[in-house]
């Protein structure tokens, strides 16, 4: 899929451009994409896909349609998604704003772009760690919460959710393993996958085929994943986004909105529109111009 994708790179005009991204003691993949004509300032958006997906999903859910609009578009994959995940078993970390900050770094040293015009898309998962990088991190000049949330683990069953909040472990992952574990049938796979983001012991146990062993440990990083404590320190304009058929995370974007203290606007996105599910997926242009229409008119 990577080679795929950057021999397309190469024969897009301009051509994307391959960086890697200082992080810590890693590299992180991203591409610019830049749109044709003379190379000036433009205003860019940094776009972040959710959960463990790979980074070039969005040149479909954004970076193609900022191109049409005359702005930069970077997409990167952080630690828990795509190659970091999968190739060196980076995973995800709460605090994105130890992320987003080096991306801001690179390109305020890029002659490619207005330092006064870089916003951030946090798609689905990736909602709430764009609101908590925004929260750190004041060059930012707008984010979009895609749909927006404030709390990962509420995602989660409200019965394991239940059950992990018991203060002892083995008693926790002894019913986990004996009376739950066994009923979940064809639903196992997905449970894997669902985890396999949060810890290398988990990534370990997906790749093994089987669900992860460990629910009060995994209870416990997945609570760490939350924005609700530091939304209100998000100065920047923030979009939310919600669907109004949303599955895994339904009725968050609403709570997100009513924390932030920022110049705000809460747009809900519907079935008669064909873009009720989870990110819009049957209707990605529809969700490119709500988004970029945002965008314009707040940093215009």
């Amino acid at each position: 899929m990577q080679a795929c994708w950057h021999r397309a790179g190469e024969l897009l005009d301009p051509p994307v451009q391959r960086l890697r991204i200082l992080y810590e003691d890693v590299a992180l993949p991203a591409y610019l994409l830049t749109p044709p004509g003379t190379p000036r300032r433009r205003p860019t958006l940094i776009l972040v896909n959710g959960s463990d997906a790979q980074s070039i999903d969005l040149y479909a859910f954004g970076a193609c349609a900022a191109i049409e609009r005359d702005w930069n578009a970077l997409i990167l994959e952080g630690p828990g998604q795509g190659s970091l995940l999968f190739e060196h078993a980076i995973p995800f970390r709460p605090d994105w704003e130890h992320v987003i900050h080096p991306v801001v770094d690179h390109l305020l040293r890029s002659p490619l772009v207005d330092p006064d015009r870089i916003a951030l898309t946090g798609w689905s998962m990736s909602g709430i760690l764009a609101i908590r990088a925004a929260a750190f991190e004041p060059r930012l000049a707008a984010v979009v919460a895609d749909p927006g949330a404030v709390d990962n683990w509420l995602a989660w069953p409200k019965t394991w959710r239940e059950l992990a909040d018991h203060p002892d472990p083995e008693a926790v992952n002894r019913h986990w393993q004996q009376a739950v574990l066994p009923q979940l049938g064809q639903a196992t796979p997905l449970l894997a996958k669902r985890a396999e983001i949060f810890g290398p012991q988990f990534l370990h146990d997906g790749r093994a085929g089987r669900a992860p062993q460990d629910l009060w440990r995994l209870a416990r990083t997945i609570r760490q994943f939350r924005c609700d404590d530091v939304a209100h320190l998000v100065t920047c304009p923030t979009l939310v986004l919600g669907y109004e058929t949303e599955a895994l995370i339904p009725d968050q974007d609403t709570h997100l909105f009513d924390l932030l203290r920022c110049p705000k606007q809460h747009t809900i996105l519907t079935t008669a529109q064909g873009a009720g599910d989870h990110c819009a997926p049957m209707a990605p242009q529809l969700r490119n111009t709500l988004v970029l229409d945002w965008l314009e008119r707040t940093l215009a």
